[in-house]
């Protein structure tokens, strides 16, 4: 195989890759969709409560699930999992815009969608009761004076980890690399906000209310 040619005019000349995030193979990529429903003239957000016996059981989130290979977009995914989720015709769901993508501490990016979904009534969705317990329909209004509760959650960056026994396992062995002090033990230390709506008896909270902080917070400066 020849070398190739070590000079700036080759990479000027050969360099077609487009741009993205740097790894996105390796995350888990999912898309969530802001379902909004018109009855009997409210305008509602539409949120799901979901299965108890599922992961995150018994959280408030948004419909949509993992973007799959056979999809042709990250908003097919959010409409797909809309209508699976919430018993409706896809036909019925409509996208208005994109939104801003979220891209997790955890190594997984979240698309979101802003929707509409065409009903006349509140029995008109036939949730999937494998994966959604019931229904929150919120009036789009409330949230619009309504501010949500801020927290403060902490991370860390370790180079090892505890087996199930209490012993350490070096992940990262930064020591033996001769890399400074501060690398052996923990380090990137900070704060993330989270945001908490309290909607009668139920929380909305984590990457939904974040998720939804920004759409409310853009939808007030319409």
């Amino acid at each position: 195989e020849l070398m190739k040619n070590l000079t700036v005019e080759f990479i000027k000349n050969n360099w077609s890759y487009k741009n993205n995030i740097l790894n996105f193979d390796d995350f888990f990529k999912a898309s969530i969709l802001i379902p909004l429903c018109e009855i009997d003239g409210n305008l509602y957000i539409i949120f799901e409560k979901r299965a108890t016996n599922i992961k995150q059981g018994d959280e408030i989130c948004f419909p949509g699930g993992k973007y799959e290979k056979t999809d042709s977009n990250f908003s097919y995914t959010a409409l797909r999992e809309t209508s699976e989720e919430l018993g409706i015709g896809i036909d019925r769901i409509s996208i208005i815009h994109e939104l801003d993508t979220l891209i997790s501490p955890f190594n997984s990016i979240i698309y979101s969608f802003l929707g509409f979904i065409e009903a006349s009534s509140f029995n008109d969705f036939n949730i999937n009761l494998d994966e959604v317990q019931k229904l929150l329909f919120i009036p789009l209004d409330w949230f619009l004076n309504q501010n949500p509760e801020i927290y403060k959650i902490y991370h860390e960056s370790h180079p090892h980890t505890f087996d199930s026994n209490g012993n350490k396992i070096n992940t990262f062995p930064a020591k033996s690399f001769g890399l400074p002090d501060k690398y052996h033990t923990s380090w990137s230390n900070g704060f993330r906000d989270i945001f908490l709506y309290k909607y009668e008896n139920e929380i909305i909270w984590g990457f939904t209310a974040a998720i939804l902080k920004d759409f409310i917070d853009k939808y007030n400066k319409l």
